[in-house]
């Protein structure tokens, strides 16, 4: 949304991100299969079904526990939260609509479009959310374009090359590890989000 908004070291640090993808999915995609290969995948790979207990009244209590402690601690953000929470349901409901099967994130999005492009393939939703984010983001905010100096555009795009790369790795970036893979308890996600703020 802050490249529609006219961020200029945004779109390059999503340029970035697109090549990471690009190279991690293509010529290095054996690093891929080798991390993949590395380690033995648990038979359950999320929290409830690890415990032996239903989704529902675990996702039930655990929202309702950390909506108190958020609510305790402030509540500036909590119309913010919960507009974010009904745009996961609503892509939920699209991304299953348009049979995707996965809501909101954008890592595949950019190897998707090139198998679209060059390989005479489907684009998936994950692009279209991706083209739409931005587009969205520019048809409401409509922000002055805003030029960086040439450090920020160099952090731009190497951070942006490592998300597309991490991304890959992580099987999801921030957005789709931290805002779908942790509401559906998988614990992959889970570590993943925490990792991301370690790091």
């Amino acid at each position: 949304w802050k490249s529609g908004a006219g961020s200029i070291a945004t779109a390059i640090a999503i340029g970035g991100f697109v090549v990471g993808e690009l190279l991690i999915r293509g010529p290095f995609d054996s690093v891929l299969v080798d991390l993949d290969d590395a380690v033995s995948r648990p038979d359950d790979q999320t929290r409830y079904a690890a415990l032996g207990i239903d989704f529902v009244p675990l996702a039930l209590v655990l929202g309702a526990v950390l909506l108190v402690v958020l609510l305790r601690a402030g509540s500036s953000g909590v119309r913010a939260g919960l507009g974010l929470g009904l745009i996961g349901i609503l892509t939920w409901v699209l991304a299953g609509w348009a049979d995707y099967g996965y809501g909101l994130g954008f890592v595949g999005a950019a190897d998707n479009a090139r198998i679209a492009i060059f390989d005479g393939g489907t684009a998936s939703f994950a692009v279209f959310l991706a083209v739409g984010t931005v587009a969205g983001a520019f048809a409401a905010i409509r922000g002055p374009l805003r030029l960086p100096d040439r450090a920020r555009s160099v952090r731009a795009a190497i951070g942006g090359l490592a998300m597309g790369v991490g991304g890959s790795i992580a099987h999801g970036c921030n957005i789709g590890n931290g805002l779908t893979g942790v509401p559906l308890l998988s614990l992959g996600s889970i570590l993943a989000t925490a990792m991301m703020a370690v790091g």
